[in-house]
């Protein structure tokens, strides 16, 4: 492109700055207002498909492999990718605005974006299939180095082990994932002005991505290079930042040692400067490319031209009321979204009670602790004639309130008070004189029958 490019990029920005700011502001409060009840959902699905409190990774695994998982994985992924490039909408609205010397409001550029919901949601799709399908040479070469080197063993194994084929795979693993990532990006580079396309000239998706491909064909280079710039030097910046965050965070931590007083006020300074950077460094980066992918396009039209696209583009009052209903839509589901999150997802009376148990992730390896109690009779050995007694605590167990692994009582040792000198069980009477015979053939008497059933694994109450 011309030289001067980051100068008239950066005068558009600082005309505009309040408007593409705000704009991004309420991208992140939309994502959230509607991310959090939808993330919520998935959980509580996980939660009561699994029919316990834990969700196994089986559980995560089966539903992202069934019919439900993959529908929802698509269209997740088109709502994200529709979201994205309602977001490059937005600042590519202000940025043009802002070559044109024209202010701008909110309102305004929330609704040209609603006004080209469906035609965005359509080049999200049309994007999304095309990287699937750059995609599927690359996924078989990984299933091939998977099967070549990976096959023979468990995951965990190559994790922990570290063998020379582990590395020979990751090697392969590391080029692919290079090759593939260069390959979106010739992609992406060369449909880098469907978005203004769109969004000034009216055209339809597809005339946008080829009108884009025919526009940028023996630039990429020239496209690409401001771009990649601006991203190293955000990079750069916040890298700095937050490395010298850390410096002062110990130092004042340290300064502020046990005492309440001071800690609790520095850990919301930090929490609130971190959400600030985080924010600020993600509306710095997509509205930075914007506002250069913008001006890169205006550039290539001559003055007259963008003048009638600009004035063309205008939107109505009606359209404008839509916006401004849009913004305090927002505000209303960013409400909700707060009081669905802080809010528990799963009700008493679901999976038999489910709600009185908190959800959690269970990891593979865990899974078989969780039933340990239901299976101790079977577990425990019988070679001494304690397992004797231990089998007829269970024959004995009267009327289901006292047995082991009973619902109500699984967590309470048996000990020596419960079994006489009969083997029979005693409710409620304490062993007397006449059970020393019985306790010197099994040392320890009934006491170590209480240990092992304690020891077995965890109370399930």
């Amino acid at each position: 492109m011309n030289s001067g490019l980051a100068g008239r990029t950066w005068a558009d920005f600082r005309f505009q700055a309040r408007p593409a700011l705000g704009f991004q502001l309420l991208v992140h409060l939309s994502a959230f207002a509607l991310g959090g009840p939808l993330m919520a959902w998935i959980g509580r699905h996980l939660v009561l498909a699994a029919g316990e409190p834990v969700v196994s990774n089986f559980d995560i695994a089966g539903f992202l492999f069934s019919a439900r998982g993959i529908i929802s994985v698509l269209i997740f992924a088109a709502l994200a990718g529709a979201a994205l490039l309602a977001e490059l909408t937005g600042q590519s609205w202000i940025a043009g605005h802002a070559i044109a010397r024209r202010r701008v409001t909110l309102s305004a550029t929330v609704a040209a974006v609603l006004f080209r919901v469906p035609a965005l949601l359509v080049l999200s799709a049309r994007i999304f299939v095309r990287l699937v399908v750059l995609a599927l040479p690359f996924l078989a070469a990984v299933f091939l180095v998977w099967h070549t080197y990976l096959r023979y063993h468990d995951i965990n194994y190559y994790l922990s082990a570290h063998p020379p084929e582990w590395h020979r795979a990751l090697a392969w693993g590391l080029a692919l994932g290079a090759g593939y990532a260069l390959v979106v990006t010739w992609q992406l580079t060369r449909w880098v002005l469907a978005v203004p396309i769109l969004l000034y000239e009216r055209t339809s998706p597809m005339g946008a991505l080829a009108e884009s491909v025919r526009r940028t064909r023996g630039h990429l280079v020239r496209i690409l290079v401001p771009l990649v710039l601006w991203w190293c030097l955000l990079f750069i910046v916040a890298a700095a930042l937050t490395a010298g965050a850390h410096s002062l965070e110990s130092a004042l931590m340290e300064w502020a040692g046990l005492n309440f007083a001071r800690v609790l006020p520095l850990i919301a300074l930090f929490l609130t400067l971190g959400v600030t950077g985080a924010f600020l460094h993600s509306a710095l980066l997509v509205a930075g490319n914007q506002f250069l992918v913008t001006r890169m396009y205006v550039e290539q039209l001559d003055a007259q031209r963008w003048q009638g696209l600009i004035a063309s583009g205008e939107e109505g009052e009606g359209v404008r009321r839509l916006g401004a209903s849009f913004v305090t839509a927002t505000a209303v589901l960013v409400a909700l979204g707060l009081g669905v999150v802080g809010a528990p997802q799963v009700r008493h009376d679901d999976v038999g009670g489910l709600g009185r148990r908190d959800a959690r992730v269970q990891h593979l390896d865990q899974q078989h602790g969780q039933h340990a109690p239901e299976r101790l009779g079977a577990d425990e050995p019988r070679s001494r004639r304690g397992g004797d007694a231990r089998e007829r605590v269970r024959e004995h167990a009267p009327d289901g309130d006292g047995g082991i692994g009973e619902a109500g009582r699984a967590g309470e040792e048996v000990g020596g008070s419960y079994v006489g000198t009969d083997r029979s069980w005693h409710h409620g009477v304490s062993a007397g004189a006449d059970q020393t015979a019985d306790d010197r053939d099994q040392p320890g008497g009934g006491h170590h029958l209480g240990q092992e059933v304690g020891a077995a694994g965890p109370v399930v109450g």
